[in-house]
């Protein structure tokens, strides 16, 4: 029997959906479209236990009924005997109870038919979630519509579980079960970010952001509850400049107080020391303040071996978030500033859920390097360009503890040594002697995570006299006269600090290219880390010519020598380099040119390393992607049989 024409149509989307998996079938007529417009029955169970199942249609009107405080629809298995299944409201949930069983259903409540109502369940619900003020304003949007749909009510709630808190109770609830995956930590809805920190409007800068969007929204959050606007803003404290002290002025001291009890519990480092920082600002007018401020720093330096434990997960969180924003088709293309921001505050949510690590275990960041650093360290030293001050490897927890107690000691710069209240001397004692034992006193004076972006301006030798000393100066200027490897290394901790002064690049070139003849007897680590510093030197500067210079040697120092440089420590100082020219077009063309070379003339063996390297850098960067075919092709043409 042939089909009638007005059948064909169904038919070709059976046809169709024959083709795909039932989970696919499912995805593709879950939200009812293709099934209204092609008239394709479907049967929409929600399988609650082997013995009850609900048709969401039925489940959605009892969720209307229970909200609205209306008599529930009856409920009856497949023979139509009726069940004895109840369902209540509790806060924004609906709870289904069946016998001796219960299922929550989060957001269910807002499937009110009342326009009223829903609008008085997200007043309840925001005063314990946090939304960003774009998202707040879409949700009121969407809930006030007289004509609510199904669709709206799915829309509304994909915004209400983009909050931090309902990340946070997912994640701690999946890890209660020990089985958590990376996606678990992840897989969050676009809104989520912004809800983290604050909607990206037009800040080409994070100077910019600290001051219009994340301003703003912190505003309003204070404005909302200040005590706990203080705990979640203070996730956004991954360095010095993030910690809004001018907007806490007007808080009443009642409610400070009460967020900071609130952080002193909760296991997030910079949190604390930001909030801290609070304290050391209001100790002055009131000793409450310094009670407060001696809680927070005992909480962060008490136990030196539980900061790092600590550290190591938020390490760990920030180097896969990092690596899942570069390889992202949509987020990848927010700027740096904004994508570390939010990486930071993320890793600060998740160690607060799960709490500090262990490394007497395999270290989480050991693991993070593992499964995502090539990623991580690629995306970081390709964005040199924008971020150049700040270096990916010092993500590891000592640094991290530097940067920390760098930031804590100079809140305590507000007082004397002798004035410094009892409260604060003990951690702040532990936690220098732990510096010092570990000789990082000048790393804690090192840029911040958060603290990478370029300077608008180089000190010169001279001009380093009004901040760095004549004892810096001393050493540039020796530097200058008598340029040498030795000279340049001793200045590493203030050239990764404070920059290298223009006047004192001619000197840097010139012991570069002294490598050229000093191939096999120069000692390799030195000259490792030399070129990497001369690396940052031409990035922070902009200098072009050094960063030719720098790469050239480099790839020809790789093939040299008993021990070659490492492969992708090279890759990494071509990345640098690159950084360097101010045209970017310019720079990723010689970029290409320099990494062909290099798959070229690098043995066989390693080109299946730098191949990866390769496939991972056109992952990353698009408009680099088109120019890295032919070093792709090098690579692969010269593997060794088996390998390719």
């Amino acid at each position: 029997m042939d089909p009638k024409p007005k059948d064909l149509p169904r038919i070709r989307a059976f046809f169709a959906l024959r083709k795909f998996s039932s989970a696919v079938q499912s995805d593709v007529l879950a939200d009812g479209t293709i099934a209204a417009r092609f008239d394709v029955p479907v049967s929409q169970p929600v399988q609650l236990s082997d013995e009850l199942a609900v048709q969401r249609p039925l489940l959605w009107s009892a969720f209307q009924k229970a909200a609205d405080g209306e008599p529930l629809p009856p409920f009856a298995d497949d023979g139509g005997n009726p069940l004895d299944v109840k369902v209540t409201i509790e806060g924004h949930a609906a709870v289904i109870a069946y016998r001796d069983r219960r299922w929550r259903f989060p957001y269910a409540a807002f499937r009110s038919s009342q326009p009223s109502r829903r609008l008085a369940i997200l007043d309840q619900y925001l005063s314990q979630h946090t939304l960003a003020i774009a998202q707040r304003a879409r949700l009121e949007t969407l809930l006030a519509q007289p004509d609510y749909s199904d669709g709206d009510f799915m829309t509304a709630i994909g915004l209400l579980s983009a909050s931090p808190e309902s990340f946070a109770a997912s994640l701690r609830e999946k890890a209660s079960t020990g089985q958590f995956s990376m996606s678990d930590v992840l897989s969050r809805p676009p809104e989520y970010w912004d809800n983290l920190t604050a909607t990206l409007v037009s800040s080409a800068t994070l100077a910019d952001f600290i001051s219009h969007e994340l301003a703003e929204e912190r505003r309003a959050r204070i404005t909302q509850d200040p005590a706990r606007a203080l705990v979640m803003i203070s996730l956004t404290f991954g360095s010095p400049p993030l910690v809004p002290r001018d907007l806490f002025k007007d808080v009443s001291p009642e409610s400070l107080l009460d967020g900071m009890n609130r952080l002193s519990k909760l296991d997030d480092p910079f949190a604390l020391c930001g909030a801290f920082d609070v304290c050391a600002d209001r100790a002055a007018d009131d000793p409450r303040f310094i009670a407060a401020g001696g809680q927070l720093l005992k909480k962060v330096f008490g136990d030196m071996k539980r900061l790092e434990t600590t550290l190591d997960v938020y390490a760990a969180i920030f180097v896969i978030t990092t690596a899942y924003f570069a390889e992202h088709g949509t987020l990848r293309r927010k700027p740096v500033y904004w994508r570390r921001l939010v990486a930071a505050s993320h890793a600060a949510l998740v160690l607060r859920t799960l709490g500090a690590g262990n490394l007497e275990t395999e270290p989480l960041l050991t693991w993070a390097f593992r499964v995502k650093g090539q990623p991580y360290f690629l995306s970081t030293f390709n964005e040199f360009r924008d971020e150049p001050r700040w270096r990916p490897d010092w993500i590891v927890p000592r640094y991290l503890i530097a940067d920390a107690y760098g930031r804590a000691f100079g809140s305590c710069r507000r007082f004397t040594a002798g004035e410094l209240p009892p409260g604060w001397q003990d951690p702040i004692a532990l936690a220098r002697a732990w510096i010092e034992e570990n000789k990082l006193q000048l790393t804690a004076l090192f840029p911040a995570l958060l603290e990478g972006a370029r300077q608008a301006h180089i000190l010169t030798i001279e001009e380093l006299n009004q901040t760095a000393g004549t004892e810096v100066v001393g050493l540039f200027k020796k530097l200058v006269e008598h340029p040498s490897m030795d000279k340049l290394i001793m200045l590493t901790p203030v050239i990764r600090n404070l920059g290298c002064p223009p006047d004192a690049v001619g000197a840097v070139f010139k012991v570069v290219s002294s490598l050229r003849g000093e191939t096999a007897t120069a000692d390799q680590d030195v000259v490792d880390a030399g070129l990497s510093l001369a690396a940052d030197i031409a990035a922070q500067n902009l200098d072009g010519a050094l960063g030719d210079l720098v790469a050239e040697i480099s790839i020809e120092r790789s093939l040299s020598g008993e021990q070659p440089q490492s492969l992708a420590k090279v890759v990494f100082i071509l990345l640098e380099c690159a950084a360097a020219h101010e045209d970017q077009e310019e720079a990723r063309t010689m970029l290409a040119r320099r990494l062909e070379n290099l798959a070229f003339l690098r043995p066989p063996s390693e080109l299946g390393n730098l191949l990866d390297l390769l496939l991972s850098l056109q992952s990353l960067d698009e408009p680099l992607a088109e120019r890295l075919g032919r070093a792709v092709a090098t690579a692969r043409l010269g593997l060794p049989r088996i390998a390719a």
